[in-house]
């Protein structure tokens, strides 16, 4: 069975939406994998270029990793006015629940750089038992 979930945020015209779903097939015995699909939308009216990415991913033990780099998957794209892009990328935890978001960090065509919230999402085995501990998580 596979579950997902997905949150959206919205910083200096750039849209950020997050999606996960459970990969059952792929999870082994206290290893839970997830894929993850993020899609970037630049509504502003100038171009942006993303330079970094910084996650938060916390288990349900508390257990917190950080993953700070360049980029997305080795790109740094760039993004005209309109334009979007999306990629895939996978997260393994320890715990059948989680969760992640972080910061990206943009540069536009004036050499301004600004951070845009990544939104809180969840990674989650089973999301009927979530949607009944939390009726305020965003779930689809």
């Amino acid at each position: 069975m596979t579950t997902e979930t997905s949150s959206t945020e919205i910083k200096h015209d750039i849209v950020v939406t997050a999606k996960s779903v459970f990969l059952d097939d792929y999870s082994k015995t206290n290893k839970y994998l997830f894929c993850y699909q993020v899609t970037i939308h630049n509504q502003s009216k100038e171009r942006v270029k993303l330079l970094n990415r910084h996650w938060i991913i916390i288990d349900s033990n508390s257990h917190k990793d950080e993953v700070k780099g360049s980029g997305v998957l080795g790109q740094q794209p760039e993004l005209e006015p309109g334009a979007s892009h999306q990629y895939l990328s996978f997260c393994s935890l320890d715990t059948n629940f989680g969760t992640m978001e972080g910061t990206y960090e943009f540069i536009d065509s004036q050499n301004n750089t600004f951070l845009v919230q990544i939104p809180r999402f969840f990674l989650a085995e089973n999301l009927m038992n979530l949607k009944k501990q939390n009726s305020r998580a965003v779930l689809l």
